[in-house]
């Protein structure tokens, strides 16, 4: 991971989170999973990161939520 630049390296993931919200996460009172396809789906995204417009990146969702 050393390569990586900042922005892309996983260790650096939660550096700028409150520590609260990382025990939360850990205690699972927040779902990271769920937040990071919250995201996704706003930012238009597929679940590979692939843009397909907001309605269809809503559609994928939902699939994916019935088949949970």
């Amino acid at each position: 991971m050393r390569n990586l630049e900042d922005s892309l390296n996983p260790e650096f993931l939660f550096s700028l989170t409150d520590t609260e919200l990382l025990v939360s996460i850990l205690n699972r009172s927040i779902d990271s999973i769920e937040l990071a396809r919250n995201e996704l789906q706003k930012r238009g995204c597929d679940e590979n990161g692939i843009w397909v417009g907001f309605k269809k990146s809503e559609e994928v969702f939902k699939a994916l939520d019935k088949t949970k």
